[in-house]
């Protein structure tokens, strides 16, 4: 039998197709202002300057040509295990001592009833300065127990991608979290304050232009998240206070994502970095549904953040999504995603003589936690010339082309070389360029060395007495350093300090001249017996 068609079905499945079309148009035509193109992933996110886009947990928009998608680097998926084992990695390989992350926290773990915010001016609108802690409790499904992260270069186009998570005490009512990655040094300070450093002495930490803080709510007990993304701008932004703007928008649906567990997760008694209690449970005991999140962000993905790096890693929880939400626990650690690094010189002796030879130290410091891509140059006392040296390439000039990159690890990397330096100061600067992600510093030392000339001695011809020997002999300093002169006869001291000798017996006289540097220079005149007198 041939059915007929249902109009208002019909009709039905058009508007269906029509507001599919329309909605996904609103969602991919957001412009793409970075040169690295952003990821996609999937996440509900709602902003103030978009409109509201909602996609399933777990469902993955197809990915642009020339982005990096989030899943690209790790599993986001709402659980714990590397599975299948291998790329892209997953926590239960970047808490558990393994994975690719370029950086990553490890577990920031956060006991009960500590760390918690308190005061008015504690509030992400406010400024870090007004920031307050102590120890203290909080709602049981607002205790947070471990918060972790870790950057990544994306695939194929290495954009910089962060992922984050924590887990919480208790399951139960909707929890609202806050990722925040701050460009400098945050600590929690011994007086209860916000510093750059956890001494008291230490000056309080302040946000600077591009900190960025996510915000995820898990409604329905968690299983159901949306992300929004708020650059720190100081003023003129979107939200209600101006200091923050909300930048979701901005990026192509999928550029950040947040999900929760769906089932409980174990993790393995080996990963001993990994402690977890849940409420009710028993130490080591599984994490229940909706009581572990994470998330990720492609920050080239956002004109406002690519090229950003970080040093510090907070998540919060909060009463509300509100960014005037009062904030509940927090766990704070150092996640330095900048290339740093320093660099000395130093010489064996800063205080030589001509012909004597100096060998230079150069000790490369990078005190981050991966390795950097790097050149080393020493200027040679002419910054920028042809005479350059390649410090890492023993020292040899680089000539027109450019000096060899070399890797530096974590820690001292040091080189030497010996160099012979002609009379007078030489001041010579070394300079170390060193990149990561994307990002590049550099620092400088220098080192003075004085070379000394050494007195460059001559004896002139001697005259003859009637009794057939020399009567004088005459030291002349060519360089005129003014050093002492001291004499000997046949290897025997003869004279001191004086220019002219008379001799009255024959022998090898020996005038040596030593300059205040400690620079010597010597002449020889053999004397005999004089068969006829001549000048």
């Amino acid at each position: 039998m041939t059915r007929k068609p249902n109009f208002a079905k019909c009709m039905l499945g058009i508007v269906v197709l029509a507001l599919l079309f329309i909605g996904t148009f609103a969602v991919t035509r957001a412009p793409l202002a970075s040169a690295k193109k952003s990821a996609l992933s999937t996440t509900t996110t709602t902003s103030a300057n978009s409109p509201k886009m909602v996609a399933l947990p777990g469902a993955r928009p197809l990915t642009p040509a020339g982005t990096d998608s989030i899943f690209s680097v790790f599993e986001l998926e709402g659980d714990i295990d590397d599975n299948p084992a291998g790329a892209p990695d997953d926590w239960s390989t970047v808490n558990c001592g393994g994975g690719n992350a370029q950086i990553k926290t490890g577990v920031l773990h956060d006991g009960l009833g500590t760390s918690i915010f308190t005061g008015g001016g504690s509030k992400d609108p406010e400024l870090l300065a007004s920031w307050k802690h102590k120890d203290g409790s909080v709602p049981d499904k607002d205790e947070i127990i471990n918060a972790y992260a870790a950057k990544y270069a994306g695939s194929p186009g290495g954009d910089d991608i962060l992922v984050f998570g924590a887990d919480r005490f208790d399951n139960s009512g909707t929890a609202f979290i806050g990722f925040w990655f701050f460009k400098s040094a945050v600590f929690a300070a011994a007086d209860g304050k916000f510093r750059e450093g956890p001494l008291a002495t230490d000056p309080l930490s302040a946000h600077q232009v591009g900190d960025v803080l996510v915000i995820v709510e898990f409604s329905n007990g968690g299983a159901v998240a949306t992300a929004k993304v708020l650059e720190w701008v100081g003023s003129g932004g979107s939200e209600s206070s101006g200091t923050l703007n909300d930048i979701t928008g901005t990026a192509v649906l999928g550029s950040v994502f947040s999900v929760s567990n769906g089932q409980p997760q174990t993790i393995a008694g080996s990963c001993s970095a990994w402690q977890y209690t849940p409420k009710g449970g028993s130490p080591g005991g599984a994490i229940p549904t909706n009581a572990f999140f994470e998330g990720g962000i492609n920050l080239d993905a956002f004109p406002a953040l690519a090229g950003s790096c970080f040093s510090s890693f907070m998540v919060e929880t909060r009463s509300s999504t509100s960014v005037t939400a009062t904030l509940k626990d927090f766990v704070l650690g150092q996640f330095n995603t900048c290339p740093e690094v320093s660099i000395t010189k130093t010489a064996n002796d800063t205080s030589i003589c001509a012909g004597e030879t100096t060998t230079y130290t150069y000790t490369v410091t990078n005190p981050t936690t991966f390795t950097l891509t790097g050149t080393v140059i020493d200027d040679n006392e002419t910054p920028a010339t042809a005479d350059d040296l390649d410090v890492t390439n023993n020292c040899a000039a680089i000539g027109v082309g450019t000096a060899q990159s070399v890797s530096l690890p974590p820690g001292d990397t040091t080189y030497t070389c010996s160099r012979t330096l002609s009379a007078g100061t030489h001041k010579n600067t070394v300079t170390v360029t060193a990149s990561f992600g994307g990002f590049s510093t550099s620092a400088t030392d220098d080192e003075t060395v004085v070379v000394s000339a050494n007195p460059s001695m001559s004896i002139g011809n001697f005259a003859c007495n009637t009794t057939g020997f020399a009567s004088t002999l005459t030291a002349t300093d060519a360089n005129a350093t003014g050093a002492t002169l001291s004499w000997t006869r046949n290897g025997s001291s003869f004279a001191g300090d004086v220019a002219s000798i008379d001799v009255t017996l024959p022998g090898v006289y020996v005038v040596t001249a030593t300059t205040t540097a400690g620079c010597t220079g010597t002449a020889s005149r053999t004397v005999g017996i004089c068969t006829t007198c001549a000048p």
